[in-house]
Parts: C-alpha cells; sequence; structure tokens
C-alpha cells in the first residue's frame, strides 16, 4: 500500500512539475516575445527616423542641386561664370572690410580712443546718412571741413529757419526757430571785432564800461532831462537822454 501511494505522489508531484514548466516556458517566451516587439518598435522608429532625415537630405540636395543648375545656367549665359563669381566674392569681401573699417573692428575694438566714422558704412564715396529720433553724445563732437558748399545746418521751427554754419555768404548764421523766437545770450558775452546793429538797440538797466582804463557808468534818463557827466578819478557816471 505505501508502495502504490508513494508512486501515485510521485505522479502528482510530476504533472505539478510539468505543469510548472509549461507556465513558466509560456511566461518566459511571452515576455521574451514582448521585449522582442519593444526592441522591433525601438528599431523601426529608429529605421523610420534615419529614412525620413534621408528623404529631407535628398530634398535639400535636389533643391540645392537646382539652385546651382540656375546659378550655373546663369553664369554660363552671361559667359562669366567663374569670373562673376569672383567678382561678387570680391565686392562682398571689400564690403565686409568697409563695414569692419567704418566700425573699427566692432567685435575686436581694443582701444577707447578708436574712431568709428560713420562713411565706411554704406560703402560709396560720399554717403548721406540720416539719423532717426534723438541722438546723444556722451563726449565732444568736432564737425570738420565745414565750408560753403558743405555747409552744418540746424533747423527747425515754423516757419523753418537754420542755425547754419556757415550760410551761403560764409558767415556764421544765428537765429530763432520761429516767427518770434530770439536768440538768448545766457551769460556774459564778448565782441573781440566790431559789433553791428542794424535795428534799435533796447537796454534795460545800466551800462558800464571801461575807457582808458576808467569805469564809466551810463544812465539812462527822460527824453529832455539835461545830460550831465559827473567824473571821479576812478568812477565816470554819465546820464543821457533815452532815445
Amino acid at each position: 500500500m505505501d508502495f502504490d501511494k508513494h508512486k501515485i505522489d510521485n505522479q502528482t508531484d510530476f504533472k505539478k512539475v510539468d505543469t510548472d514548466l509549461l507556465t513558466e516556458k509560456k511566461d518566459r517566451l511571452s515576455n521574451l516575445s514582448f521585449v522582442i516587439d519593444q526592441v522591433n518598435a525601438v528599431n523601426k522608429n529608429i529605421k523610420n527616423t534615419y529614412d525620413n532625415a534621408n528623404n529631407v537630405q535628398d530634398k535639400q540636395l535636389t533643391q540645392y542641386g537646382s539652385n546651382i543648375s540656375v546659378i550655373n545656367t546663369s553664369l554660363t549665359g552671361m559667359g562669366t561664370s567663374m569670373a562673376m563669381f569672383n567678382a561678387s566674392l570680391n565686392g562682398i569681401n571689400t564690403k565686409v572690410s568697409s563695414i569692419e573699417t567704418g566700425f573699427g573692428s566692432l567685435l575686436d575694438i581694443k582701444s577707447g580712443n578708436s574712431n568709428i566714422p560713420l562713411s565706411g558704412l554704406s560703402g560709396v564715396a560720399s554717403p548721406n546718412i540720416d539719423l532717426i529720433k534723438n541722438i546723444n553724445v556722451l563726449s565732444g563732437m568736432t564737425i570738420k571741413d565745414v565750408q560753403l558748399t558743405k555747409q552744418f545746418k540746424i533747423c527747425g521751427g515754423v516757419p523753418e529757419r537754420c542755425v547754419a554754419f556757415p550760410d551761403a555768404q560764409g558767415n556764421t548764421y544765428l537765429t530763432g526757430f520761429g516767427a518770434n523766437a530770439s536768440l538768448i545770450l545766457d551769460a556774459p558775452t564778448e565782441a573781440k571785432e566790431d559789433l553791428i546793429l542794424k535795428k534799435d538797440l533796447v537796454l534795460e538797466g545800466k551800462v558800464y564800461g571801461m575807457i582808458n582804463g576808467q569805469k564809466v557808468e551810463l544812465q539812462l534818463t527822460p527824453v529832455g532831462t539835461p545830460s550831465t557827466t559827473t567824473t571821479t578819478p576812478s568812477t565816470t557816471t554819465t546820464t543821457v537822454p533815452t532815445v
């Protein structure tokens, strides 16, 4: 009886082992299949990306080839293919050099005293440069080579008036910007040459001067008041009628 029971138990165990092995086999094969599918999916994505990149590159190469063909056709039609290309390249180099010169090699300025001439920016001999909006000059400004034919003007007002350095006659012309605007000198003013007045002289207050080292004071009185002169060793006071 023990032998039969042992045999039955062994058969039961063997069946359980077979079942476990079969289950393990299925699980492992299922996991392996999943991993392989994932690897295949990644490989497929890599291949698609590579194919797309190749397609884009092929299209770009085709476009580049078309552009080069058009350029070659145009250059061949002009009969100066390489010469024209070299001329264009030289022109670009010249303009680049001009810009670098004009900006004082802006990317490699090593001196705070470097000049940056605006005339070098346009690449032409006599450029017209229009500066827009406000211009702030943080240091000195020197305007050179001003002539009758190359005036420096500051214009404004309605009607427009211009301060000219010089005007058409070579004079420095100062004026107010506007019909009734005045020219105000808000500091002691010194005239080193003759002062010519072509209009009335309107004085408010006393007039002082020096004659031969002596201080002279002119006081204005109403018309009709006799003129008197008082002289002291150091001061001369003169009263004259007003005009």
